[in-house]
């Protein structure tokens, strides 16, 4: 895309940049990047045009890796993601009328199964 914009460190704007804004503001996604450019040409002109997209419950720190031999840098990402827990059991809401079809699925599954499957697993 190389979609430039300031509010994520670049020099100016292009289309790309700005329609990618406008999808920020109205979804529930934020901007990943690093602080330093990602992208770095020859004639000295560098910007940040690498980065991630995810919802705004999980945390994303990026870096960048600096190569030589390469105009675009390797950027690491390490998503943090929220650890969901409950206490209710899982339950799962079919249509009645895939109930049949879910059973016959299920059946030829077992069937095929080791006879060992079931056994516990030894170090």
């Amino acid at each position: 895309w190389n979609a430039r914009h300031v509010q994520w460190g670049n020099a100016s704007n292009n289309i790309r940049g700005r329609a990618l804004l406008d999808i920020l503001n109205t979804s529930n996604h934020v901007l990943h990047c690093p602080a330093a450019p990602t992208y770095n040409s020859h004639t000295g002109f560098s910007s940040v045009i690498d980065f991630l997209l995810a919802p705004t419950n999980i945390a994303i720190t990026a870096e960048v890796h600096y190569w030589q031999g390469c105009d675009h840098e390797p950027v690491y990402f390490e998503m943090d993601m929220p650890l969901i827990t409950t206490s209710r059991p899982v339950s799962y809401k079919f249509h009645s009328d895939c109930y049949d079809s879910i059973t016959l699925q299920l059946h030829q599954k077992i069937v095929h199964l080791n006879d060992d499957m079931w056994s516990p697993v030894t170090p």
